[in-house]
């Protein structure tokens, strides 16, 4: 009774004292936040793109349609399967949020504050495998502030790679916390669940962790207690986070011939043009333009100079090994770090044109998230050597040492603009008409051919980024444009779009030849019902592109659907007669076979995870 007692008291005490970390890291992280205070959203290179799959995604799960990865707004109102090639954590984490009915821009603000802190805090848990606790926070203070995470943020506006990067300090933590458990268990739930984050996160980064993963579990398992049954451990929890995550991932890999993806690693987004020369690694610049062929960038690609000089500080720790916790798994860090900076740099353009998957990364520059977390970790040395030099003389250290990288970073802690986009305006009708973006038309099914975008000059308006190499000053008058127009908004101010030579309506349904009369319909548009009324042979267009997943029901039976060669819309032919027709976007053949696949696995794991706790005797 006694030992379970001093056990309870002993747990409540590590909650207690984790907490107070966690309050430290988050009031050292606050300055992050204050480009959110402004009522407005940001502007970012993604512009108004999250807010308007917030709001697509929102208006399914309205419908009725929570599952469905179609998003009938998109693309001028002619629909698109986003979802079946996007991925969707981010997504949902903020549709939680807007079931409770918090606006969108309010909970798209929760999630990134919720992301921030969690890849912080795992920060300081990796950094706990290697030094002290107060190292460990400076270690994580160190992550919040790295100079390529904010630029995902507040630059880029890649908020799925920025929830990537809060992940990997996770999942290297639980593989160095497993490595040294005593007790080998066949699978890890958490390591799982981190993993099948990582694959319905951002599917670049996905390329980019993996084998980080691999690697970093076959170091650990140098030093594991058990080294073969910790690698079969790692390996089984791979494989089932992979068929965890299947419905996501596997769709849009094995589907992507579906739809029009030849420029994702085209154009601007050829690796070749985006590589880092390293002199950039150090440069202090900031400023809101994009990545350009050549040193003219006007974004910063500075792999953290806080970080670098804590690590110079502190390197007679490697001197004289002072203190290390974990010294022989330190160097899998510096080996990660070395390679993933190679692999920016033009010198690593013969890796590029041999290995095929490395051009799916589009920036080789998507790598520094590697740098950014190893440096961070390294950095909790400074604190290790002053306090062995310094001894009791502490108390103002971590202080200062923080006030120091605030101070440091705090001029990149900004938003360039903020968009003029109220809440009111974040409808699925705003989606439709808008303009200003080009989200609206990712993903296009190959139906499409080049009939979409409409080619008129009045409709779409965005400036693109250049492709060829600028000098600096040429960018930096082109993102003083861009600056200076992020607050408007270009919305389409027509009802119909024109394909090829023909003028459709957005989600509307028409007779192309044959007499008989059809209603306006019902239901949402991912699954409308409409009453036809047809004299003789009618040819339908329906204003949605067609796709494999939707679906076409007559009177309940399965009814053929084509795409309309003039448009790329769903056609069919009706017979004379009356009809119930029922349109329903049911997604891919390959999402719905995976969904139960994906569905039995969490179910599994849930019991599992019972049998565990029983196992142990409910010891939590």
């Amino acid at each position: 009774m006694n030992r379970v007692v001093d056990d309870l008291m002993n747990r409540a005490q590590h909650i207690r004292t984790e907490s107070v970390i966690f309050l430290i890291i988050t009031a050292a992280t606050s300055i992050l936040f204050l480009p959110l205070i402004d009522q407005r959203f940001f502007w970012s290179h993604d512009e108004a793109q999250l807010l308007w799959r917030i709001t697509e995604l929102h208006a399914n799960v309205q419908a009725g349609q929570p599952f469905c990865r179609w998003f009938p707004d998109f693309a001028r109102g002619l629909g698109l399967p986003f979802l079946e090639f996007f991925p969707v954590l981010f997504l949902c984490l903020c549709e939680i949020f807007k079931i409770f009915n918090l606006q969108t821009i309010l909970s798209a603000k929760i999630v990134i504050v919720i992301i921030t802190l969690f890849g912080s805090y795992s920060a300081y848990l990796l950094a706990l495998c290697f030094w002290n606790r107060r190292a460990a926070i400076f270690s994580a203070v160190l992550y919040s502030y790295a100079p390529y995470r904010i630029v995902n943020l507040y630059v880029r506006g890649d908020v799925n790679e920025f929830t990537g990067m809060a992940l990997l300090p996770f999942n290297l933590w639980l593989i160095t916390k497993y490595s040294k458990s005593e007790h080998t268990i066949f699978i890890r739930i958490p390591l799982i669940m981190g993993i099948a984050a990582i694959l319905t996160t951002h599917f670049p980064t996905i390329v980019i962790q993996l084998p980080i993963y691999c690697l970093w579990a076959v170091m650990m398992s140098f030093s594991a207690k058990k080294s073969w049954r910790f690698l079969l451990m790692v390996a089984v929890s791979i494989i089932i986070a992979l068929i965890l995550a299947s419905p996501i991932w596997a769709n849009a890999f094995f589907n992507r011939h579906l739809v029009q993806m030849e420029g994702m690693t085209k154009g601007f987004a050829n690796y070749s043009d985006q590589f880092i020369h390293p002199g950039q690694w150090f440069d202090t610049y900031w400023n809101y333009g994009a990545s350009v062929k050549g040193t003219g960038d006007t974004l910063s690609f500075q792999i953290g100079n806080c970080a670098l000089i804590a690590i110079i500080t502190g390197f007679p720790i490697w001197r004289r090994r002072l203190y290390i916790r974990n010294e022989k798994n330190i160097w899998p860090l510096i080996i990660v770090l070395f390679l993933s900076l190679f692999l920016t740099s033009p010198f690593s353009k013969f890796l590029w044109e041999s290995i095929p998957i490395l051009p799916l990364l589009q920036f080789p520059y998507r790598l520094l998230q590697i740098p950014a977390l190893v440096l961070s970790v390294w950095g909790g040395a400074f604190v290790m050597v002053m306090e062995t030099y310094l001894k009791k003389k502490t108390r103002w250290l971590f202080p200062v040492s923080v006030g120091v990288i605030l101070t440091c970073s705090s001029y990149m802690c900004r938003a360039g603009a903020y968009l003029n986009i109220s809440e009111k305006q974040l409808t699925p009708e705003t989606v439709r008409r808008i303009s200003h973006t080009h989200c609206t038309g990712e993903f296009l099914p190959k139906a499409a051919g080049d009939k979409f975008p409409p080619k008129s000059k009045e409709i779409f308006k965005v400036k693109k980024i250049p492709e060829e190499g600028f000098s600096r000053h040429q960018m930096e008058i082109t993102v003083a444009e861009w600056l200076q127009n992020a607050s408007k908004v270009d919305y389409w101010k027509g009802n119909k779009i024109q394909l090829g030579s023909v003028n459709v309506v957005p989600g509307s349904i028409e007779i192309i030849s044959g007499n008989g009369s059809i209603s306006s319909g019902s239901g949402p548009l991912t699954n409308r019902t409409f009453s036809i009324n047809a004299q003789d042979l009618l040819n339908i267009r329906w204003a949605q592109f067609y796709f494999q997943g939707w679906e076409c029901r007559l009177n309940n039976v399965i009814w053929e659907i084509t795409p309309d060669p003039e448009t790329g819309l769903i056609s069919l032919a009706v017979p004379k007669g009356e009809y119930e027709i029922v349109l329903q976007y049911r997604n891919l053949p390959m999402s719905r076979a995976l969904y139960p696949v994906s569905i039995l696995i969490l179910l599994g794991l849930m019991v599992w995870s019972v049998y565990i706790r029983v196992r142990q005797n409910c010891k939590f």
